[in-house]
């Protein structure tokens, strides 16, 4: 598979340019400018921003816990019902 045409966030800095993510087997396998020389299926992200690898783990709550007034005590039980 092949993500084209994105602005790539890797971590630190924004990749010079518009960039093709080209993914095999759910693995990152290369960021390029030019994914000619492979032939997957792509999606075009027309300009998007995209941060391969980045994973959003932040939550609001659950279970009747908050995460912003939760006290120290109560977090292992909040964890569980992940």
């Amino acid at each position: 598979m092949i993500i084209k045409n994105c602005r790539c966030f890797d971590g630190g800095k924004f990749l010079d340019g518009l960039q093709d993510i080209i993914i095999d087997g759910g693995t990152i396998i290369d960021i390029t400018k030019d994914s000619g020389s492979y032939s997957s299926p792509g999606i075009d992200a027309k300009g998007a921003v995209v941060c391969p690898g980045f994973v959003d783990i932040h939550t609001h709550g659950i279970g009747g816990f908050d995460n912003s007034s939760i006290p120290a005590e109560d977090i292992p039980q909040m964890t569980r019902l992940y």
